[in-house]
């Protein structure tokens, strides 16, 4: 929800760089984004400044499928429930993940895909407009049904100064994906 209210010029999955990695942040828990690699092989790096006492909520790879979209033939079959009709592809696409690894300040962290975690029911967003042209086309700029698969992890409040938080996943989607993400974290 966070992510689909964020305009376009200021969203924080569409940054490449942390700029926007501030951006509506409020609460106990800081939540850092996934990128969108676009293409086969990503490697990116972000900076970010969190204030202190923060957990960190890391989303390495997620897929929202959303309802309706423009195409009049994007429904479920008779009788298929919309939940059932739009987590069966979200689920096929987050199926495709094979490694996840994460390191923190150079320790590995182990066993990242049981960090898997899907919706149980539809939820809704309410997504800025802008999007419908950047990242997902089903945007309509009001509340809509939603489901979502990916692989989420916690990590509990890091201590003051200089972090370096490593995530790279390999995937089997299209042509294989093989993305490294380093967020550069200064605790203040």
């Amino acid at each position: 929800k966070w992510i689909y209210r964020q305009p376009a010029e200021s969203n924080p999955l569409l940054d490449q760089t942390g700029a926007s990695c501030g951006v509506d942040q409020e609460g106990p828990v800081w939540f850092l984004p996934s990128v969108i690699p676009g293409g086969p092989h990503f490697q990116g790096e972000r900076s970010c400044t969190i204030p202190p006492h923060k957990a960190l909520l890391v989303q390495t790879s997620s897929f929202l499928h959303d309802f309706p979209c423009p195409d009049p033939t994007f429904q479920p079959a008779p009788g298929q429930s919309l939940y059932d009709f739009l987590i069966g592809p979200a689920t096929a696409f987050i199926d495709t993940v094979f490694s996840l690894e994460v390191t923190i300040d150079g320790v590995p962290q182990p066993d990242m895909l049981r960090y898997r975690f899907t919706s149980q029911d539809l939820f809704h967003i309410k997504g800025d407009p802008s999007l419908a042209t950047t990242l997902d086309g089903c945007v309509t700029g009001g509340r809509q049904p939603a489901v979502t698969d990916g692989y989420l992890f916690m990590v509990k409040p890091l201590s003051r100064g200089q972090h370096t938080l490593v995530w790279h996943q390999k995937d089997s989607f299209g042509l294989g994906g093989d993305t490294t993400l380093t967020y550069h974290l200064t605790v203040r």
